[in-house]
């Protein structure tokens, strides 16, 4: 009987094992893939007016637009489209590119992930399609669901 009793305490103990493994290997999947930026900030100045536009996307969907230095929330966007925007920063590469051109109107894109930042700043005469892009998918953020 004791044999029994201590069998099925050990299987037991290996069930709730494997099961806080699995959940665990989950999460950290989960997690990276979310991770992809803390907050991506992204906007553009110049051009005839001077003018410039600064917004804010963080990594749980909130999209403010900056005024004066103060971020006002202008819309949430879902998990989905975080995703589709993490993965295009990870597809073209964005953390190993080195672009720093300003002319009269100039674009940047801001990437903060983790203790890093990574800022690419260009202008309307890009020869990079794929940042000009990832600018696209940012800027439609801004625009209520």
């Amino acid at each position: 009987m004791h044999n029994i009793t201590s069998r099925r305490l050990k299987i037991t103990v290996l069930i709730c094992f494997l099961f806080l493994v699995i959940s665990c290997a989950t999460k950290k999947n989960r997690s990276e893939s979310a991770n992809m930026f803390t907050e991506i900030s992204f906007g553009s100045g110049g051009g005839f007016t001077g003018a410039s536009s600064n917004y804010l996307l963080k990594n749980n969907g909130e999209v403010y637009k900056i005024v004066n230095t103060i971020p006002e929330k202008i819309n949430k966007i879902s998990r989905k489209e975080i995703k589709k925007i993490s993965n295009h920063i990870k597809k073209i590469g964005f953390h190993s590119l080195s672009i720093d051109e300003r002319g009269n109107m100039t674009y940047f894109i801001d990437i903060k992930s983790n203790a890093n930042i990574h800022k690419v700043i260009w202008t309307d005469n890009s020869k990079s399609p794929e940042l000009v892009e990832l600018y696209k998918i940012l800027v439609n953020t801004l625009k209520p669901n």
